[in-house]
């Protein structure tokens, strides 16, 4: 595989397979991980118009007016996200 190769891989297996099975999967979604830094995924068990239809609920709530989407505005601070993800070798 390429590095510019977008890896696909079935999860199927995860839900449907034995234990050797999901450790053979969890082996090659880490290798697909270490070399191309993502990966596509079939078999998930996801309604294939789940995404279509959460792409239109997105749009539909970010065309709003700004007064509209401001109740579900969640407040981000430095201080919070550096006490959430803290440096490396630093614990929360």
């Amino acid at each position: 595989m390429s590095a510019s190769t977008i890896p696909t891989i079935d999860l199927s297996l995860w839900r449907t397979g034995d234990r050797q099975g999901r450790d053979r999967l969890a082996t090659v979604v880490d290798q697909a991980l270490e070399r191309a830094g993502f990966l596509l995924v079939t078999g998930h068990g996801v309604d294939p118009g789940l995404p279509a239809v959460i792409r239109t609920a997105a749009r539909t709530f970010f065309h709003q007016p700004a007064d509209a989407k401001q109740p579900f505005l969640a407040p981000v601070s430095y201080t919070h996200v550096r006490e959430r993800w803290p440096p490396a070798g630093r614990k929360a």
